[in-house]
């Protein structure tokens, strides 16, 4: 089992997005304090580190999980954007407009 428990939750999300999903399910908040390390997330939220390290290892990655962007050229990276994450806007709309209502 990989451990996160001295990765950021923002890291995580970062690395795995279907993550977010998991801490939502446990009230980590990874948007506002993504800094904080899991192990005292988890702490914070009340949950047990190993259950929601087990969770978060059977989550599934979505396709383009195993993509670095970082190392992307910027016009690579924007004809992405553009023609991928445009389109999966209108799924993840709602989600996002509760983080950004949250920030």
């Amino acid at each position: 089992m990989k451990s996160y428990e001295t990765q950021t939750v923002g890291q995580i999300v970062a690395d795995k997005y279907e993550a977010a999903n998991v801490f939502e399910k446990y009230g980590i908040d990874y948007c506002c304090h993504g800094s904080t390390p899991l192990l005292e997330a988890c702490k914070n939220a009340n949950v047990e580190l190993d259950q929601v390290q087990k969770e978060l290892e059977n989550t599934p990655s979505s396709a383009h999980g195993n993509i670095d962007f970082t190392n992307w050229p910027i016009d690579l990276l924007i004809d992405y954007i553009l023609k991928i994450h445009h389109r999966n806007i209108r799924s993840h709309g709602p989600e996002l407009l509760h983080l950004l209502d949250k920030v």
